[in-house]
């Protein structure tokens, strides 16, 4: 019988994951002090947490901060975890901001939390989680020199994005380097302003999450859903949490009783659309290929539009359209015949994309910077003269603007003429420039230029490889 293909319905797949956050953990990421020595949070949460699971028949993944393990009631709460035959990951030592460590003090968190861990709860710790999501290039390459088999700690958007020098990233489970180490995404939000997960959830309302899981689930990328200690806690006494501030971040708005009734209305949501599975299972599948949808079309936008088909970073066919149609300079868009020339030259299935890739920024950030750019001309006057370099830019800004809200005509031409729809994303003009130069440049240190008119309403760049 046929392996199911990862973006039918039937097969797409969710883990759920819990973070052990104690209430200390909270206050310390907000700056607050916490000098009580018990922790409500934790004591209270752990054991509604564990009864929901079992309740569910869910086998979780619980990423426990290693410190916990010195207080008798945390480490018996672990232990029962394990007994109950949930995973047991790293979500570090102490929980410190990862942002203001050296990578030194990284490898101590890393390293130290899954030796700790192991050997005192008996079980294999293969995951990791940044505390605060807090992941970057140094936390990649340190996971895969101790040992880890995956991380979770990015979400594929914004400042996540930026802390790895990335403008985009897949939203399914990949390989981020060069090794063994998986990354299972976090759900992204976009363009919702916050993440969806339960603790954003129970403050702003199943509708917002329903609207955002509907959303995350036209990807086809499995679902990473995340709860927190928080979610299942008695609410913390006022004399902890003498504001609004301390009351939301910690949930104690909220009766125990209410917030389990609406986590498992969410969890229900989540089963419509998903198969809920364990985490070594999902790692195991894309560990050896299953569900991966290798090939990524490469999309050139303005003059001379054109497609180049990717198998990972190896090249299997580029074409631009005026080969095809015959018309110097071709600004036809979508380039269609380029997209079925390189194709065919490379022998691909269609239903084998998973990925767009468009060499320019998305229509709203390229509207701002082309009207910041136009009200800078405008205003910045030095005689009468120069107004006529600056209205000849204008009709070139709408032109491109116009390209720009097409752009997803890509995937309806897809959809239309292949019956794939694969994820869209957007890479900045110039950037793709000094890549194909970078790239394809016989050394690695090397300072890249870019001067390409008005690509994206920039002119030049100056980056360094």
């Amino acid at each position: 019988m046929a392996t199911p293909r990862a973006d039918t319905p039937e097969s797409v797949e969710a883990v759920v994951h819990v973070d052990l956050d104690c209430a200390a953990h909270v206050f310390a990421h907000r700056g607050w002090t916490y000098p009580w020595r018990d922790d409500p949070v934790f004591e209270s949460g752990m054991p509604r947490l564990l009864d929901f699971l079992a309740t569910n028949r869910i086998r979780a993944t619980l990423f426990a901060v290693a410190s916990s393990l010195e207080t008798p009631s945390h480490r018996a709460l672990l232990e029962r975890a394990v007994a109950e035959g949930h995973e047991i990951a790293s979500h570090s030592l102490d929980h410190p901001e990862f942002d203001d460590l050296d990578r030194e003090a990284k490898r101590r968190e890393i390293a130290e939390s899954r030796a700790r861990l192991e050997q005192e709860l008996q079980t294999q710790v293969c995951g990791f989680r940044a505390p605060n999501w807090q992941v970057d290039r140094d936390v990649l390459e340190l996971l895969g020199e101790c040992g880890y088999a995956w991380d979770s700690s990015l979400r594929p958007e914004g400042r996540a994005l930026r802390r790895l020098g990335l403008f985009a990233a897949r939203p399914v489970p990949h390989r981020p380097l060069d090794g063994p180490l998986l990354e299972l995404p976090l759900p992204g939000h976009a363009p919702a302003p916050f993440p969806f997960h339960p603790s954003y959830a129970l403050i702003l309302g199943e509708r917002y999450f329903e609207l955002c899981l509907r959303r995350f689930a036209r990807t086809g990328a499995p679902l990473v859903f995340v709860f927190h200690l928080i979610d299942f806690a008695d609410p913390l006494p006022r004399a902890r949490t003498p504001g609004l501030a301390p009351r939301l971040y910690t949930l104690s708005h909220l009766r125990a009783e209410t917030k389990r009734s609406r986590c498992q209305r969410l969890l229900d949501r989540v089963r419509r659309s998903f198969r809920v599975t364990d985490t070594a299972s999902l790692v195991a599948r894309y560990r050896d290929g299953y569900a991966e949808r290798p090939l990524l079309l490469g999309i050139s936008t303005t003059h001379e539009t054109g497609a180049a088909l990717f198998e990972g970073s190896s090249l299997r066919a580029a074409v631009c359209e005026e080969r095809l149609d015959r018309v110097k300079f071709s600004t036809r868009f979508p380039p269609t015949r380029s997209i079925e020339a390189v194709l065919r030259e490379a022998g691909a299935d269609p239903r084998d994309l998973g990925d767009v890739v468009v060499a320019g920024l998305p229509p709203g950030r390229l509207a701002l910077r082309l009207l910041r750019g136009q009200v800078r001309d405008t205003l910045e006057f030095h005689g009468w003269i120069d107004y006529f370099p600056h209205l000849n830019k204008l009709p070139y800004r709408l032109y491109a603007l116009g390209r720009a809200l097409g752009y997803r005509r890509v995937l309806s031409h897809l959809d239309k003429r292949y019956g794939v729809r694969p994820r869209l994303h957007f890479v900045p003009h110039h950037l793709c420039h000094a890549a194909s130069a970078y790239r394809t440049a016989p050394f690695d240190d090397a300072l890249i230029v870019t001067a390409d008119g008005v690509g994206d309403g920039v002119c030049a760049t100056v980056s360094r490889g």
